[in-house]
């Protein structure tokens, strides 16, 4: 696996982006802001058609609802593109939209394609996971600041485990229950850890996932009490409000 930090991959691909831009102009840009390559962020879909439905353009037309929290306010705004990549997820939004439109097109001789198509599959598997600020570990060391404070609590996470280097990423198994952990945040000096394991009955996984972040961080410390250090440290200081859970679906690939 190539484990590569969510933030990381953004900026990989704004730069790719802003090279892009720079493709038949006269003099490349060398700074470009969000604004002017027109990234949009808090934006949730609201429909997705032919922009040929609407106006006289082709390509696509989606609808999106925009929340200012500074206001209060809702708004509907519009976009036209020539192509949309849905990588939203196992419950893409995207391919919801698309799938319903080609579904109401089946009146005008298109073949639709419903959702039942793919449905999800429940993988008989739950996943819990956390972010755990390392700083918490160590509750004497909160006073302080500057890179003395950083050393300290350096030396006290190596002295702790030196899988707490901020650099390594590990896994511990027991032949059912599995947890991968991982630096998440260098400038919080926080780690992310995910927690699965087995759960065959679909009912019994979601109930566990709508109990919520309390019941699933018992159910981890429950599972890896008595596993190596740093694991329960890392388990028991992570914040409630940081943990989150659910079962784990998959969907056959669609075909074009």
């Amino acid at each position: 696996n190539l484990h590569v930090p969510r933030q990381t991959l953004r900026y990989a691909l704004l730069e790719a982006l802003k090279e892009a831009t720079e493709i038949g102009t006269e003099e490349p840009r060398v700074s470009m802001e969000h604004d002017n390559l027109n990234i949009a962020w808090g934006h949730k879909l609201v429909s997705i058609q032919s922009a040929s439905c609407s106006s006289d353009k082709n390509g696509m037309q989606l609808t999106f609802e925009v929340v200012d929290d500074n206001k209060n306010e809702r708004r509907i705004v519009t976009a036209q593109a020539d192509l949309v990549v849905g990588c939203d997820g196992i419950r893409s939004s995207v391919r919801k939209r698309f799938l319903r439109a080609n579904t109401d097109d089946e009146t005008e001789g298109t073949k639709g394609i419903d959702t039942s198509t793919t449905p999800l599959q429940y993988l008989n598997c739950v996943v819990i996971l956390g972010i755990c600020p390392l700083r918490d570990l160590f509750p004497d060391l909160l006073e302080g600041e500057g890179e003395e404070l950083k050393r300290a609590q350096k030396d006290k996470q190596m002295e702790l485990s030196p899988l707490l280097d901020g650099e390594s990423v590990f896994q511990t198994a027991d032949g059912t229950t599995r947890i991968y952990l991982m630096p998440y945040s260098k400038k919080k000096n926080e780690y992310m850890w995910q927690l699965s394991f087995p759960v065959p009955n679909e009912k019994v996984a979601i109930e566990l996932s709508r109990q919520g972040p309390k019941a699933l961080k018992e159910e981890a410390l429950r599972r890896c009490q008595s596993w190596h250090v740093p694991i329960p440290e890392i388990l028991e200081t992570t914040p409630i409000d940081l943990v989150s859970g659910y079962p784990v679906y998959d969907r056959e690939i669609l075909t074009s």
